[in-house]
């Protein structure tokens, strides 16, 4: 056999054998804190748990000891328990109806870790699907819920009606809309419906969720640039240009902006043209028109809209 070839086969071999020393090593010490896991001090079994997490997936071979540790009496144990399971990931599948029964343990920390731990298994954990959407109706574990189920995959849309409704908890309304935005253009009916709250703070979380939906958003946020309220109308605009081009279908309504009794509002909607460029040139007439706007900023803003969508 040639020498170079021999140097690849013992390269190869030492590199296996060094492999299969540190995965036995990793066994040898999920094995050891196992056993800490049953230590009659609180104390050490709680630090086992913890270890177990920073090992993560390769920690596997502790998940139903995990399980069982998730029935000790002391709350900080149980909860870094479920700290561990999440930080497992997929290999913990087995452990999703224990985490679904942590979600009414008697300590807080406790149930929102158990949350927490289902959205890190995501799709893995879709059989509980159904107990985190409900958990939306709850203030306290609500948000988490939301947040646990963007990490679900197409299979939380069946949680767009439940997130809508959720966006009428002032607790829970700002993850709802995240989660809601995060599910694209699935959401934007219901998105189009909850905008006709009046209440203002949910419109505004509305109009936020509607510009992740890109240019799917964009007819809906013209709209709610006529709102009646000052911050939904900001909000609105804020939205649109962070779109960039894909936000043009708004110029129109932007351009009647130009018009509005507040002037922060002017001002924004003057930059938003700004920066779409030669896309905003059916707001060029309007522009002109503000040129002399009775406040400095607008009026620099305007002229510098007309220069940036007029450059060649």
């Amino acid at each position: 056999m040639p020498r170079l070839a021999m140097l690849l086969l013992l390269l190869t071999c030492l590199v296996f054998q060094s492999e299969q020393t540190l995965r036995a090593q990793d066994n040898q010490e999920v094995a050891k804190l196992v056993e800490q896991l049953k230590d009659k001090e609180a104390v050490n079994r709680s630090k086992a748990a913890l270890e177990l997490a920073a090992i993560g997936p390769k920690a596997a071979p502790a998940v139903p000891a995990l399980i069982d540790t998730l029935k000790d009496e002391n709350a900080e144990v149980r909860g870094h328990a479920v700290f561990a399971l999440g930080q497992i990931g997929p290999d913990a599948k087995k452990a999703v109806p224990a985490l679904v029964a942590s979600f009414k343990d008697k300590d807080k920390m406790v149930r929102r870790l158990a949350v927490d731990a289902i959205g890190r298994l995501g799709p893995d954990a879709k059989e509980a699907l159904g107990d985190v959407i409900a958990l939306l109706k709850d203030d306290e574990l609500g948000p988490r819920a939301a947040d646990a189920l963007v990490r679900f995959g197409p299979s939380a849309k069946e949680a767009i009606p439940q997130l809508a409704a959720a966006l009428k908890s002032a607790a829970v309304r700002p993850y709802a809309a995240f989660t809601l935005g995060k599910l694209g253009k699935d959401s934007l009916p219901a998105l189009i419906e909850a905008f006709k709250d009046k209440e203002t703070d949910v419109r505004i979380d509305v109009v936020i969720a509607l510009g992740m939906l890109g240019a799917d958003g964009v007819p809906a946020l013209a709209s709610a640039l006529k709102d009646k309220e000052a911050d939904v109308r900001l909000n609105a605009v804020s939205a649109i240009a962070k779109l960039g081009a894909d936000g043009k279908a708004a110029v129109p309504a932007l351009a009647e902006l130009l018009k509005d009794s507040d002037e922060e509002i002017r001002l924004r909607a003057a930059r938003a043209l700004g920066f779409l460029g030669a896309d905003a040139k059916a707001a060029v007439p309007a522009l002109e028109a503000a040129k002399d706007d009775k406040d400095k900023n607008v009026k620099d803003a305007v002229l510098q809209a007309l220069e940036r969508i007029q450059a060649k």
